[in-house]
């Protein structure tokens, strides 16, 4: 095997994990000069020459890539095993023979997955069978939702932190015949936490803090529905669990940030509080960014005002605040690509059905896509660029682009 078609084959095996931990397709690069900027990085060898196994540099931090790359670097450790190929397959310990680079990404993610159970589980005391039986258990129908702080020292005094104190004639502790209970003191906790304390070696239900001060305890579980939760320290996110697979936490808010540079090829930073304030609002939003340079794009809203299907804002205003408080009605909020100024709100968008709809999603959704893909297909030469930013209640977002309606624009 040549130093090509290794770095090709660790290259394919990366993006066959990135797939499976939800990361984007780039995360992951293998360098063989180590003088490139990257982020977390491992320098392994290849025939006595430095090759680096690194995460990209704009990749946000993360433990679980940061586990793979150091997996990924033992085993390519040529003091562990030998490296040998056979029709530009390697061997590795776990498989019995030649495996695909497919079969590497997959083997070596299952790997990072066992570390991250065993680490946690016998570090913590707080095994991942035990947080997944809960997030799967409904309560009067309703998923998991709501979260739990854990403090792992039994001599700190929580008192000031609890808004809600609590004392139960039997101890509820965190252990397999008290998850049905805990499920249902979950249920009540609205925007607060349930707050266990470990003592006498297991974790002891105090009572509730709220959101604010639970970014003061070590550790945090966020349940977002059935089999799917999010794991975090001090406030950082470490990795979420879905259906029994570890995932990297995503920030939503970055990801949209860059189909909305590709749209306009500008940056717009400017658009990140923006951004953050619609993918918090509670109920779903959608946020349109328009080039209001455009005359054609001018003219649609102005035809939307005029038939009562927007409404206008004027005078100054603070966008973020004017996100914040207007998208928690029906509509969607248009947005000035150049000022970043709110333009219109409860905007009603849809057009005529000139691309395919997707039925495993909602009206808002279809309807956006149809209005995106109606002005864009309208407009003198297909030149006017917009981009829909759509967020949805369990707080994801699809981004929604003009470009994606075109077969070449200038």
């Amino acid at each position: 095997m040549q130093k090509q078609e290794f770095i090709d084959y660790i290259a394919e095996a990366f993006g066959a994990a990135a797939q499976l931990m939800d990361a984007p397709p780039d995360a992951f690069s293998v360098e063989a000069d180590p003088k490139q900027p990257a982020g977390y990085s491992r320098t392994v060898y290849f025939e006595e020459e430095e090759i680096r196994l690194a995460l990209h540099q704009n990749v946000a931090p993360s433990l679980l890539l940061n586990m793979f790359v150091d997996a990924a670097a033992n085993r390519l450790d040529s003091n562990s095993f030998p490296l040998a190929s056979s029709s530009s397959k390697l061997f590795i310990p776990s498989v019995n023979g030649p495996c695909s680079p497919q079969q590497w990404g997959e083997d070596l993610y299952r790997d990072v997955q066992n570390q991250l159970i065993q680490s946690f589980s016998f570090g913590l005391s707080l095994g991942f069978e035990l947080i997944d039986n809960l997030s799967a258990q409904r309560y009067e129908g309703a998923g998991c939702r709501g979260g739990i702080v854990f403090e792992s020292g039994g001599s700190r005094d929580l008192s000031p932190l609890l808004s809600i104190p609590m004392e139960a004639a039997g101890k509820i502790s965190f252990k397999k015949d008290m998850v049905r209970q805990i499920r249902k003191l979950l249920a009540g906790a609205g925007d607060h936490f349930l707050v266990f304390q470990r003592r006498d070696g297991e974790y002891l239900c105090l009572g509730y803090c709220s959101g604010e001060n639970a970014s003061q305890f070590a550790w945090r579980v966020c349940f977002a529905d059935v089999l799917d939760w999010e794991f975090h320290h001090y406030g950082r996110p470490l990795f979420r669990f879905f259906h029994n697979d570890p995932k990297i936490i995503r920030d939503p808010v970055s990801d949209v940030l860059k189909d909305l540079e590709a749209e306009f090829g500008i940056s717009l930073s400017a658009a990140r509080p923006l951004l953050k304030s619609g993918a918090e609002q509670r109920h779903g939003t959608a946020l349109i960014f328009m080039d209001f340079d455009d005359p054609h794009i001018r003219g649609w809203v102005d035809r939307l005002y005029r038939h009562k299907r927007a409404i206008r804002l004027s005078g100054p205003h603070d966008a973020p605040d004017a996100v914040q408080r207007l998208s928690g009605m029906d509509g969607a909020l248009l947005i000035d690509v150049h000022t970043m100024k709110v333009h219109s709100f409860a905007a009603i968008m849809d057009g005529r059905a000139t691309v395919g709809g997707d039925l495993s999603r909602g009206a808002r959704h279809n309807g956006i896509r149809t209005f995106v893909a109606d002005l864009v297909g309208s407009s003198p030469d297909r030149a006017s660029r917009l981009a829909a930013v759509v967020f949805s209640e369990d707080g994801g977002a699809v981004t929604i682009c003009g470009r994606e309606f075109l077969t070449a624009r200038p």
